[in-house]
């Protein structure tokens, strides 16, 4: 009888291991900002009616580009931005014509981590926004 228990016990844990992480809307929504960024500063606030806007401003804290876009929870964390700027702090003063390209999207990953609520993107997955509000 101990070992069913056991073994009930260690399967329900596999089996819950292996679930998604879900997070809701009501979690995604409000203003995020990348960590440790030093070229650019740029927020996102995401609303609940599915669009977001978005600010970027370069080191001088110019304000470089003003957009929206939509949003959808595609799966668990999982988000979908369209007419997403993909921003890994390069020099925006030097490299203008890189705020020109807003037409693709960016399936981005939402955690909880210690409290806070936090996306990641970029090719291994290093680049991070966290809600500031």
């Amino acid at each position: 009888m101990r070992n069913t228990i056991i073994y009930v016990l260690v399967l329900f844990l596999m089996i819950l291991s292996s679930c998604s992480y879900f997070i809701s809307k009501k979690e995604i929504c409000g203003t995020y900002a990348p960590l440790d960024y030093k070229n650019t500063y740029d927020t996102i606030v995401i609303k609940e009616n599915n669009i977001y806007t978005r600010r970027i401003y370069d080191a001088n804290n110019n304000l470089k580009m003003e957009m929206q876009g939509s949003w959808k929870i595609v799966d668990g964390n999982k988000v979908q931005f369209w007419s997403f700027f993909f921003n890994l702090d390069r020099d925006i003063d030097k490299y203008p014509e890189l705020l020109e390209d807003t037409t693709g999207g960016m399936q981005v990953l939402f955690y909880k981590k210690k409290g806070k609520t936090e996306f990641h993107f970029g090719y291994y997955n290093d680049i991070i926004y966290q809600k500031v509000e």
